[in-house]
């Protein structure tokens, strides 16, 4: 039995969010369109050629509530996320490892 490989889907995030990724707003746009795809399987390359300015909040709104309901080892192989500058990098680096460490702790301390 041959398994027939589904192409990447490529998003390129400036065309939904313009040059910047700042605001939850814009981290939930897309969080629309990636979740789906993901949640199905499916591989996401979000290409983030042109944007020019991060904000944790907008990761945490489009990626970080990925986690919410995916383990980080399967979303690690199904969303690529490329052309980050070093703040978008870094930023990105942060609210996975927050949003990992607030979804995924084996004890969570009361509130």
């Amino acid at each position: 039995m041959m398994v027939r490989m589904l192409p990447m889907k490529r998003l390129v995030v400036r065309d939904l969010t313009g040059p910047t990724c700042l605001s939850p707003e814009k981290g939930q746009r897309v969080f629309r369109v990636v979740e789906p795809d993901v949640a199905a399987g499916h591989q996401v390359e979000l290409d983030f050629t042109g944007v020019d300015l991060f904000a944790t909040p907008f990761f945490n709104l489009s990626i970080g509530q990925l986690l919410r309901d995916l383990d980080p080892a399967y979303l690690r192989g199904r969303l690529h996320v490329v052309n980050l500058n070093e703040v978008g990098q870094d930023t990105y680096s942060r609210a996975w490892d927050n949003a990992v460490q607030h979804y995924h702790r084996e004890t969570r301390p009361a509130d």
